[in-house]
Formats: structure tokens, sequence, C-alpha cells
């Protein structure tokens, strides 16, 4: 413009522009690397690597990716044997659950009248299985039907399904991120085996979750700087954060 006038066409498109942008292109190269550089010693405009790299000074490290987790409970035949990698989902999704460890299934023990039963514990009655979803002792009348849900006593029993032996088994999530399996809606048997007749999962799944992003990490880091103090609202915040099970906070 200096040279052919303030009125010189510079477009991209036109020759002009395309000489320009030989030399534009080539010296845009070193300012880039050198404005990554720059950010690398800068929580907030550091990335990728580099971010990892300046979170580790202070102990902060990039939370990976996990796979929601659960536990399944096989019903079938007493002395099946179910191996590890066996797969249920969760009925009309394409959320997958496989086990992690290996599970025999076994016969239930039977109801009994006035007993004491903690929660969680698993009976047959009825030719069925239920799940004491809240402790108490056993009154006198046995849990029978389909339920969902029977009050004996101060035990309040929920149907797990038509059956009198079942396994616990630990699964997995086939891929990570926070998928959901919620209570009862993993009903589908992918791979199936002789004896094991149906699963369900008396407990939500626990999410699991993504690679955490930069910007998560590095407010995470932040957080975990000011955690240091004692008394100020930032110190109070970061360490509720990092009480197990807190997932927001207002201070």
């Amino acid at each position: 413009r200096r040279v052919y006038g303030a009125g010189v066409n510079v477009d991209a498109r036109s020759r002009v522009g395309q000489m320009l942008s030989l030399v534009a292109d080539a010296l845009s190269e070193p300012w880039n690397v050198a404005e990554v550089l720059s950010a690398a010693f800068d929580a907030s405009g550091a990335q990728g690597v580099l971010l990892d790299n300046l979170c580790a000074l202070t102990g902060t490290y990039r939370a990976a990716a996990a796979k929601s987790a659960v536990t399944l409970l096989d019903i079938g035949t007493a002395g099946t044997a179910l191996p590890v990698g066996r797969r249920a989902r969760v009925t009309g999704t394409s959320t997958i659950f496989e086990t992690t460890a290996l599970a025999t299934i076994a016969a239930a023990s039977s109801w009994v009248a006035a007993t004491p039963y903690a929660e969680g514990a698993i009976v047959t009655s009825g030719g069925g299985l239920w799940r004491a979803v809240a402790a108490g002792t056993s009154g006198a009348t046995a849990p029978t039907g389909a339920g969902p849900t029977h009050n004996d006593g101060t035990v309040t029993w929920a149907y797990q399904g038509a059956g009198t032996a079942f396994a616990l088994a630990a699964a997995l999530a086939t891929v990570t991120g926070p998928l959901q399996g919620f209570a009862g809606s993993i009903t589908t048997i992918e791979t199936p085996v002789a004896g094991w007749a149906a699963v369900t999962n008396p407990l939500d799944a626990v999410p699991g979750r993504n690679l955490e992003t930069d910007a998560e990490l590095s407010a995470r880091r932040a957080l975990e700087i000011a955690g240091i103090g004692s008394s100020p609202l930032d110190a109070v915040r970061a360490e509720v954060s990092a009480v197990a099970g807190v997932s927001n906070v207002i201070v």
C-alpha cells in the first residue's frame, strides 16, 4: 500500500494478495510456535501435553478417561460358571457392560421368618429372588409374587427375578465415558451361557468419565492450589470439592 497506494487490491484472490500470502504464511509459522511456547508457562493458555507438564509442577495430573462400573446379578442354574468377559446390555440402548471376574451361580438362602437381614441381602422365596433394600427383621409373611416390592416385618424386599440361584459379578462398560445403567435396566444378555437365564443390576451403575479437558484440568489445578489455605473461600471450596461423591459446591 505504501508503494501502490491505499486502494490496492490485497484480497486473497488477487495477484498482490497471493504474493503477500507466500510471505505471510512463512512468517506465521514461527510466530505460532512462539505463541505456543509462551503459553506453555501460563496455565490459562497452555494446551495438551504442555498443560500436563505445567500442572505436574504443582502435583495436578490430568484425570484419565474411565469406564462406568456396575454389579450384575446373574440368575440361573446353580453351579453355572460365568467366565470373564460375559456381556449384558442396557435394554433398548447400545450400552454394554462386561464382567471382569469369574462368577459361579450358587443357590440362594431361603427366606426365614423373624430373622435380621442387612441391606443388600438376597434370598429366595416363592420361586423368586428378593433383595433387601431396607434392613430390618423379617415378619411372618414371606415375599411372593412378582413384586416390585414387599414389606416384611421391618424389611423391605425388592423383586429381582424368577429363580432360586444367583451370582454377583463386577462389570465395566466396554467403552469409557459417563454411560448410564440405572437400577434394573441391564436386562439383556449379549453373550449367552448355558445355565445363565437372566440378568439385572440391583443398583445404578457408577458413571465413568471422559478424558479431562484442558479447561477442566486448568480449573482443577487452580482449585487444588487454593486448597492449600485453611480459611479463605477458595480453600473451603477446594476441600469440600475433594470429598468423594461431591459434584458441585457453592460457598
